[in-house]
């Protein structure tokens, strides 16, 4: 057992995961079940995937301001591969470079999966009619950093104390096999935000 975990603490692994929150209980809750999927691939410790995915939600339950929830148990369904299934962004490719309001963009993305041959994943996303005329940001990223990035662009709205116990309950964290895009048009008055994330699953990459 010693030798297994020595192996895995220093070589590439992928983990797959499910955990499920459940909670005691209590008027509030219209469900008393937080399920999570996720998938986490790197090089280290596979404990840390299962302590990044539950970290969050029993931090806001413990320390929630609106309403005092208890836990009843935690069960965890936990596939670990001893092999690595990542892949980085090596460009994005757009159809044209200006468009309107309503337009659908077409996006071509060029991955690069952890030692294999480059693969090219297609999406698209849509402008809203109603965004105001300006330059266009377009951020494609995993989940991890996209949520990282939206921590650092808006703390408060990761505050435990900014989050309502009906919606921790109902949120659920963007999977890391999914490539998210989001659109930002920035005017004087606000920020017109436009997200997809459904574009490549990591597990249907070559291997």
């Amino acid at each position: 057992m010693l030798m297994d975990g020595l192996e895995f603490s220093l070589g590439d692994y992928t983990l797959n995961m499910g955990a499920t929150i459940t909670l005691k209980e209590h008027p509030d809750l219209k469900t008393r079940e937080l399920v999570y999927k996720n998938i986490y691939s790197s090089r280290g410790a596979p404990g840390f995937g299962v302590m990044q995915t539950l970290m969050m939600p029993m931090s806001q339950l413990a320390f929630n301001s609106y309403t005092k929830v208890q836990v009843e148990n935690v069960t965890l369904d936990v596939n670990i591969e001893d092999k690595r299934r990542t892949a980085s962004i090596q460009s994005l490719r757009m159809d044209k470079l200006r468009y309107r309001p309503g337009d659908t963009v077409e996006v071509e993305i060029t991955l690069q999966p952890y030692f294999e041959t480059p693969i090219v994943q297609t999406g698209t996303i849509t402008i809203p009619k109603d965004v105001p005329e300006g330059v266009v940001t377009l951020l494609a990223t995993n989940a991890n950093f996209h949520e990282s990035w939206q921590r650092n662009r808006a703390p408060l709205n990761f505050a435990t104390k900014h989050q309502p116990i009906s919606r921790i309950v109902g949120k659920r964290g963007e999977n890391n096999s999914e490539i998210i895009m989001e659109l930002f048009v920035l005017n004087r008055d606000s920020l017109f935000r436009v997200k997809n994330s459904h574009i490549c699953r990591l597990q249907s990459c070559p291997s």
